[in-house]
């Protein structure tokens, strides 16, 4: 569907999939882009059931964005520390920040100062009863999206856990992270997490092993989420947000 709906898509809209209702929402930024599409699904002869939604911003400039900001927040915030995305159901830009993080008032100050009506912020307040067994505290083994420090170097200094990997050759499970994080042995709350063995920088990509193995869960939320769940599929063609069908 997505690929009927390029030449409306790329200039003036999005789609979100709902999969408990097999539905279908196009957002359109004008009534002759909904008109356009229209007649492009016609043509598909598709069974999928379709809802028009008016929207002020495409996808493509939210997600533009959020990147931007997200990827620069050191420079125009002064200071790291905020999550979010492009939102296609709100279709803004969250932008979420952790109150009582060490930063979080000059987070909360240049977020404010953007005075950008695409981007909303979101005070993340921890959940209730929480404690710090989540992405600051995993229990073994690892979950993908655990925080992990460099070990033996500045607590301050982190990455994250990327996702449990099964090699093709032995059916070992493997730990992963960014290759711009420089060290090579973490941990997690003073726990060994693993230590990077192959590493390929132009994808910016690191395996690591550990012989405890990694969970495949996840953890769902901002970055103090005790929120974590089991992955049980995978879908090969996806788009950045939210899912196709």
């Amino acid at each position: 569907m997505r690929d009927v709906l390029k030449p409306v898509l790329d200039h003036d809209g999005g789609m979100i999939w709902d999969a408990a209702t097999q539905a279908l929402t196009i957002q359109l930024t004008s009534d002759e882009a909904v008109d356009q599409a229209r007649i492009l699904i016609a043509s598909a002869e598709t069974n999928l059931r379709i809802n028009f939604a008016r929207v002020q911003y495409t996808a493509k400039e939210l997600d533009d964005l959020a990147n931007k900001l997200l990827g620069n927040q050191v420079e125009w915030a002064g200071a790291s520390g905020i999550g979010g995305g492009y939102d296609a159901y709100s279709n803004r830009v969250l932008l979420q920040v952790y109150p009582g993080g060490k930063d979080a008032a000059t987070l909360i100050r240049a977020i404010e100062n953007l005075n950008d009506p695409r981007v909303t912020l979101e005070r993340v307040e921890p959940v209730d009863n929480w404690k710090p067994e989540s992405r600051d505290a995993d229990i073994a083994p690892w979950t993908t999206g655990a925080k992990i420090h460099y070990s033996g170097g500045d607590p301050s200094q982190y990455c994250t856990l990327g996702w449990a990997w099964r090699l093709w050759s032995n059916g070992g499970i493997v730990g992963s992270t960014a290759r711009h994080c420089p060290n090579l042995v973490y941990d997690n709350n003073g726990v060994y997490v693993g230590t990077v063995y192959s590493s390929k920088k132009i994808a910016d990509s690191a395996f690591m092993s550990n012989s405890n193995g990694y969970s495949p869960s996840v953890f769902v939320g901002n970055q103090t989420t005790t929120d974590y769940r089991p992955v049980v599929g995978v879908i090969t063609s996806w788009v950045a947000g939210f899912l196709l069908p």
